[in-house]
């Protein structure tokens, strides 16, 4: 059985015979969760459609090329049914940075979590800067304190340690500061580059 969490400002954009192939794709791999293609649809300003950038690169060099180490959405996402089960044992229970929490909860008892190409979800996206910025902190907030259950975690796999420590760690939270830090000066170059 597969189960399909999905925000509610998420939309699929294939057609039902390709998405029955792919959660078919999905039910024969093994895999225990998988991420698909999750892209902005309101795209209507410059705000969106930077972060139509920002998910393309988030899509293809981070889940697309981990594979069996990605994370999934909490846009959408495909779950085995006895995975959530087993999860959901382990789950904070807290709304914010649910996603990141179910992929480690799967990883750290060694699941696998694939990626799915042919599946293009869309979600809404913040079309202001001062609501992005919002939205990125409390990203970050909710990463750090998903870093830091795990950070004691008892068990604890090398393809997990590499997982948590080298990626999640080092590129997501550390990195996340420095995200935040940015956003005034790409918005001051953009106002600039008007001039």
């Amino acid at each position: 059985d597969t189960v399909i969490l999905m925000d509610p400002d998420t939309r699929v954009v294939v057609d039902r015979e390709s998405f029955e192939r792919a959660v078919y794709q999905f039910q024969q791999s093994g895999a225990n969760a998988s991420s698909v293609q999750l892209m902005p649809y309101n795209t209507d300003n410059l705000v969106s459609k930077l972060q139509v950038l920002e998910y393309q690169k988030s899509m293809t060099f981070g889940r697309g090329s981990l594979r069996e180490e990605s994370i999934v959405s909490g846009g959408f996402a495909l779950f085995k049914r006895e995975t959530i089960r087993d999860v959901l044992d382990m789950h904070s229970g807290e709304q914010t940075g649910e996603d990141f929490e179910l992929s480690l909860d799967i990883l750290n008892m060694g699941g696998r979590i694939s990626h799915i190409d042919e599946v293009i979800a869309q979600t809404e996206v913040p079309n202001t800067f001062g609501d992005l910025w919002k939205q990125r902190v409390i990203w970050g907030e909710a990463d750090i304190t998903v870093q830091w259950k795990f950070l004691f975690s008892p068990k604890k796999s090398l393809k997990y340690l590499y997982n948590q420590y080298i990626y999640n760690l080092g590129l997501s939270t550390l990195l996340q500061p420095l995200k935040i830090a940015s956003m005034p000066l790409l918005l001051t170059s953009l106002v600039n580059a008007g001039d």
